[in-house]
């Protein structure tokens, strides 16, 4: 099928919102413990051939997750992956760019300086308190086939709640060089982004409502970035 990157993996610094057409598996041990595969195949930004081979090969992203969910209300979710990408195309390279990654070449030869294969950690906990509650958790990136100051992500984020509505904090670094920056989520900054945001959330059985403030900033400065801030609101009701 075609799987929500951002839905299944939560992990904005590695993947945003990009639906890839792939395979998943999943296996559950118990109550607690599972792993989980996907192959799929990423879109390479040309209208005629969104998905499929292209003159370089046929692209791919693959992950592999070892994961843990203990209790409902009270709980605590944690997953450990790795995760590659294969013969993404010069288009990619090229817009990914824009987005702070280490190219070479120019036009159809532009191409990544580095491959991409590492470690993604994703953790989340709550702990309620009455009506009230805390919310925590982040991600932690690592390309191992980058080098220091290059190759590492983070992001943390943390809020309360009380009932339907959540207030949260979050901060996050994203070298260059950790993940292409086509794919990964826009919100965050792409690559070589360092920043922070605050938002709100009310979820209930009629309305959806998001508002989240974000500012970031190049950690090299570079002709391609500049300091951003966005702010998004939505809200939707629930037939």
């Amino acid at each position: 099928g075609a799987f929500n990157q951002l839905d299944e993996f939560r992990s904005p610094l590695l993947i945003g919102f990009n639906a890839f057409a792939g395979l998943m598996q999943k296996v559950i041990f118990g109550d607690y413990f599972y792993i989980q595969a996907m192959q799929s195949i990423p879109n390479n930004n040309r209208l005629t051939k969104r998905i499929g081979t292209v003159d370089q090969g046929t692209p791919y992203f693959g992950m592999a997750t070892i994961g843990t969910k203990i209790g409902s209300e009270l709980y605590f979710l944690g997953e450990v992956s790795h995760y590659s990408y294969n013969d993404l195309s010069s288009n990619i390279a090229e817009k990914s760019k824009e987005f702070g990654n280490s190219t070479s070449g120019i036009g159809e030869q532009t191409s990544f300086l580095y491959d991409f294969e590492g470690v993604n950690i994703y953790l989340e906990s709550q702990i309620p308190i009455s009506k009230w509650g805390v919310r925590f958790g982040g991600e932690y990136l690592y390309n191992d086939l980058a080098p220091n100051k290059r190759n590492t992500g983070y992001l943390f984020r943390g809020g309360f709640y009380y009932g339907s509505t959540e207030i949260f904090v979050e901060n996050y670094r994203n070298e260059s060089d950790t993940s292409p920056g086509f794919y990964n989520s826009r919100m965050y900054g792409h690559n070589n982004i360092q920043g922070s945001a605050i938002g709100v959330q009310f979820d209930d059985k009629k309305y959806l409502f998001n508002a989240r403030f974000t500012n970031f900033s190049p950690i090299e400065d570079n002709s391609l970035q500049r300091e951003t801030d966005i702010f998004r609101m939505s809200f939707s009701y629930k037939i």
